[in-house]
Order: structure tokens, then sequence, then C-alpha cells
């Protein structure tokens, strides 16, 4: 073999590497999250809890957030997931039309911490 078709063969190896492990490390969010809300008023639809649930299909995270207590839950559908390795931003459509995001960040193997549109703190923990 020559140098250079090593060299390429080293490097579609590195880049494989890379890419499994990028796909591992944004899979940290997938799955079932339990969100309380700080702060939030009641008049602000006053949802203390909420229910992430994320799913990757083709390639990209999606899924459905669910709002309010048990027996009162309202899910709704996820616009778009803008994701980072440690970090994302959850986009979905509230009760009065516009158009909320969830900022959450990994804090440890199964919890996460945030905010709701920069204005409410988030803390959530990993459903099994």
């Amino acid at each position: 073999m020559k140098k250079s078709e090593v060299l390429f063969v080293i490097m579609l190896l590195l880049a494989t590497f890379s890419v499994e492990a990028q796909n591992k490390s944004t899979d940290y969010f997938v799955g079932r999250w339990e969100l309380s809300v700080q702060g939030v008023p009641e008049g602000y639809g006053g949802y203390g809890k909420i229910e992430l649930n994320l799913e990757r299909q083709e390639g990209k995270l999606g899924g459905i957030i669910v709002l309010g207590a048990s027996g009162s839950e309202k899910e709704i559908k996820i616009n778009k997931v803008e994701e980072k390795e440690t970090y994302l931003t959850v986009y979905f459509d509230s009760d009065s039309g516009y158009e909320v995001y969830v900022f959450i960040e990994k804090e440890n193997d199964d919890q996460i911490k945030g905010s709701i549109m920069d204005m409410f703190d988030v803390s959530g923990k990993r459903l099994k």
C-alpha cells in the first residue's frame, strides 16, 4: 500500500469512530424526563410539572411534551429540537399560540437543568 492509501484508511477509521461517539453523546437526552418548573404563576398555565418525551427518528430528536398534573394532562407535539452535545433547546406551541422553548443541559447521568423562555428555572430527572 502506498502512504496516501494508508493515510486515507486511517482517516476513514477515525471519522467512523468520531461519528459513533457523537451519536452516543447526543442520545443522552433520548427518553422520558420529568421537569419541575419553579415560579410559574397560575395565570401562566400553572404547569409546575412537565414530562418531556424525546425520541430519535431519522437522526433527529423529536417527541411530545405532557403538561399538567395527573388527570389533567395535555400532550403537545414538539415543533423542533436544536441539539448540541451537552444541551438542547426544545420548541413547542403554547395554548395561546406562541412558540415556547425549554433549554436543558446535562447535569449528571440522570439529571438536567435549564429554563423555560429564560424566565423560569427548570430541574429534571430521567424517568425509568
